[in-house]
C-alpha cells in the first residue's frame, strides 16, 4: 500500500490502528520524502511526459 499525505505521523498511527482492528500484523513501514523530480513539477506546475515533452 502507498500513501500520500502531508501529515505522515497521524496517517502512520491511523493505517495501524485500522490494521490492528482487522487482524493485521504490518511487516514494517516506510516514509519517503518527495524526490527532486516531484518538487519541481509541484513548483512550476510543469510536467513531461515519457518523450520529454511538456504536458
Amino acid at each position: 500500500m502507498r500513501l500520500y499525505t502531508e501529515n505522515p505521523g497521524m496517517v502512520i498511527e491511523a493505517a495501524i490502528m485500522r490494521m490492528k482492528d482487522m487482524g493485521v500484523r504490518p511487516v514494517s513501514v516506510n516514509t519517503l520524502g518527495p524526490s527532486l523530480e516531484e518538487v519541481f513539477i509541484r513548483l512550476t506546475g510543469l510536467e513531461r511526459d515519457a518523450d520529454g515533452e511538456r504536458v
